[in-house]
């Protein structure tokens, strides 16, 4: 998270799980914890968030940071667009921990979280970028057409 150019903020937090949870338990822990942090002016739920496994470009996880921090500081706008290039782990919520990461339990996993109103930061080639629908004002994946059905792209 850079809110407000706070490279400090990206902090590594370990916590430990059990195997059997699955991804959707996961995310709303994650959700219940950050809200505890008070890191935000808002709280979150579940479906603001996303799991990643670490983008396998970065060999550590400073190397990531540096990359995220030049990304948005070299950004024009504040709506930061990233190519991610690790899995998104949370597409399947029923997913359990062991079926995610098949006993590759130590790799590190990275959690956007998305501001309300504002656009995911991270995409590639299987994860679309998400886009503002310019009628219903949605944020959504927009391939062709939005949900709404007014608007095509």
């Amino acid at each position: 998270m850079l809110e407000n150019n706070k490279v400090d903020q990206l902090k590594i937090k370990k916590l430990q799980i059990p195997r059997d949870m699955t991804m959707k338990e996961l995310k709303s822990l994650l959700a219940k914890i950050i809200n505890r942090l008070k890191i935000f002016k808002y709280n979150i739920d579940s479906g603001s968030t996303r799991i990643w496994k670490m983008d396998p470009a970065f060999e550590t996880i400073d190397a990531l940071k540096n990359h995220l921090y030049k990304s948005c500081t070299t950004s024009k706008t504040y709506d930061y667009q990233i190519t991610y290039n690790g899995e998104l782990c949370d597409r399947v919520h029923q997913r359990s921990i062991t079926e995610v990461f098949q006993n590759d339990y130590a790799q590190p996993l990275v959690i956007e979280i998305n501001e309300p109103g504002k656009l995911w930061i991270f995409y590639n080639d299987l994860v679309k970028a998400c886009k503002k629908c310019d009628f219903c004002g949605r944020i959504d994946f927009v391939d062709f057409s939005c949900s709404c059905k007014k608007v095509y792209y």
